[in-house]
């Protein structure tokens, strides 16, 4: 049985979609407070126009967000236009061969590529991926160090399950910020999808030790080590992320995954209890529990819990039966 793997949560083949949304608002908050420390400089206009997008991306506005965002580029444009010579693509793309020769149009320029940023997140937060990639690009085209707009792209990526892409961007990103928690973390989490375990591993050590507070790095590296079958190493770092955060349903869900693999069901069915204690509207961690449940011959309890299951996610029935049918496989042959 497989687990729930980082922010962009991978569950066994049974609980991957309902946790869609849980991954968008998790990786979402990840990085969002990135963009806030991009240089301030620019004119009055756009300084105003700038935190105004801000303070809206902030309330969850995000239309207008991109409204206010699209006044910052536009001021960029029409002051590039004006300074150079040279007129731009309403994207904002810029000649290779341009040397901006003017002040007013050099300082502006950084407050234009968190502009871009802003924007790319504003859009990634509605779920415009590639128009958000797109934006992050032009931000790094503005300012090739901004190593935050480089993280994002590999975020928009990995939750488009382009993980080779990803770990490109957050290598790029590590190589301008080194001794970066999100940076690794993101990257060693992209390393496990691509079942490249010790490779992740040695991502998730370096995020843990940068930031031996963080639950979730606890979480990644008890996936990566149940997936490599070290299950001891597995149940120490889920045990680890509950004494730092007791709330968190995948360390409950995963740990429970781990004894239900040992066959210690009534310890599985314990953790699941607790995380449906603290998110009962997820309909797979019912599946879980019941297939538990079943293996302990309590069939009536399982059957409450399957109708419950279908009755949050009718979709769910096929994965049901065919794990019922294994489970009652099993209690056959043992």
């Amino acid at each position: 049985m497989k687990t729930i793997t980082q922010r962009t949560f991978r569950i066994a083949n049974f609980v991957r979609a309902g946790f869609l949304v849980f991954i968008l608002i998790t990786m979402f908050l990840f990085f969002v407070l990135l963009t806030l420390s991009t240089p301030a400089q620019s004119f009055s206009s756009t300084e105003q126009e700038y935190k105004r997008a801000l303070v809206k991306y902030q309330k969850g506005d995000f239309d207008g967000a991109i409204a206010d965002f699209d006044k910052v580029i536009a001021d960029y444009l029409n002051n590039v236009g004006s300074s150079t010579g040279f007129q731009y693509a309403s994207t904002g793309a810029r000649r290779d061969d341009v040397i901006i020769s003017y002040n007013k149009t050099i300082v502006i320029v950084p407050r234009t590529a968190a502009a871009y940023n802003g924007r790319g997140l504003s859009l990634y937060a509605k779920g415009q991926f590639d128009e958000a990639i797109a934006d992050f690009e032009q931000a790094i085209q503005l300012a090739p160090k901004y190593a935050e707009a480089y993280v994002n792209v590999g975020v928009v990526k990995q939750n488009q399950g382009d993980y080779s892409g990803a770990i490109e961007a957050y290598t790029q990103a590590l190589k301008l910020s080194a001794d970066n928690f999100v940076m690794y973390y993101n990257r060693g989490t992209a390393l496990s999808f691509l079942k490249n375990f010790d490779d992740a591993l040695v991502d998730l050590n370096k995020a843990i030790k940068l930031q031996p507070s963080s639950a979730q790095a606890y979480i990644n590296r008890g996936n990566v080590w149940f997936e490599k079958g070290d299950s001891d190493k597995a149940l120490a770092d889920y045990n680890q992320a509950l004494k730092l955060n007791s709330s968190l349903v995948s360390a409950y869900n995963n740990r429970g995954n781990l004894y239900f693999s040992r066959k210690q069901f009534d310890l599985a069915i314990k953790d699941y209890n607790e995380a449906i204690k603290r998110q009962p509207n997820l309909a797979t961690l019912y599946v879980n529990r019941g297939i538990a449940k079943l293996m302990q011959d309590k069939d009536s309890e399982a059957e409450e819990d399957f109708k419950k299951t279908l009755s949050l996610d009718p979709s769910l029935a096929s994965i049901i039966q065919a794990r019922a049918l294994k489970a009652r496989q099993y209690r056959v042959q043992k």
